[in-house]
């Protein structure tokens, strides 16, 4: 009797061991997909932000940068030559909310809840009037635009890599920081190269 319980022990336990030998390669195998996943993500956001100049002059690569912010009207915050970085802002005031006796109503791109305002007909008693009963509705009154520049040597050939950190944040009429995130669209960035490819040839070859 005693012999068959350790067997059937013994036998409970391989059996649970291969259960979590199976499940540990799953979770290895999800793991290393996950990983992949990342790093072609990772990869396809880096070609997005970066771009290779075949210049030698660091200086001139670095004013075109700042031409071309300045010309977006970005306020250059830090230039640093010497490290390769630059950093600007700039602020961007949203379009005030419709407001009706101190209420704002169009709150719908703030993804607040509004006051509820319409107009229906009520039947015979003709047409009726709703307004909601919220007095301060916080609403969205300015985005700021970061960018940050890193200027790299290419390493197998000549030239310089550029890089953009573009990130936007919303901010409300209270001052609160409504929402922050980091610009993903590749139009964006391919609008910022084309004009910094244009400004580079310009200071390289003056008309």
């Amino acid at each position: 009797m005693i012999k068959s319980i350790r067997v059937a022990s013994f036998l409970s336990g391989l059996f649970t061991l291969m259960i979590a030998t199976l499940t540990g390669c799953n979770s290895l195998q999800d793991s290393q997909v996950n990983s992949f996943s990342m790093t072609s993500n990772r990869l396809s956001r880096q070609a997005m932000q970066s771009r290779r100049f075949e210049t030698s002059d660091m200086t001139l690569l670095l004013k075109a940068i700042i031409a071309v912010l300045q010309d977006q009207n970005y306020i250059i915050r830090e230039s640093n030559s010497k490290l390769g970085v630059i950093f600007a802002d700039k602020t961007t005031q949203e379009k005030r909310p419709t407001v009706l006796w101190g209420n704002p109503v169009d709150m719908f791109e703030a993804g607040i809840p509004a006051p509820g305002f319409g107009i229906g007909w009520g039947g015979f008693d003709g047409p009726s009037f709703g307004l909601g009963g919220f007095g301060d509705v916080p609403y969205i009154t300015r985005r700021q635009t970061s960018i940050s520049v890193v200027i790299t040597p290419a390493l197998q050939s000549k030239g310089f890599v550029v890089k953009f950190l573009i990130q936007n944040r919303n901010f409300l009429n209270t001052g609160a920081l409504q929402s922050a995130w980091i610009v993903k669209e590749p139009e964006v960035y391919q609008q910022l190269f084309n004009a910094l490819s244009h400004t580079v040839y310009l200071e390289a070859y003056p008309l």
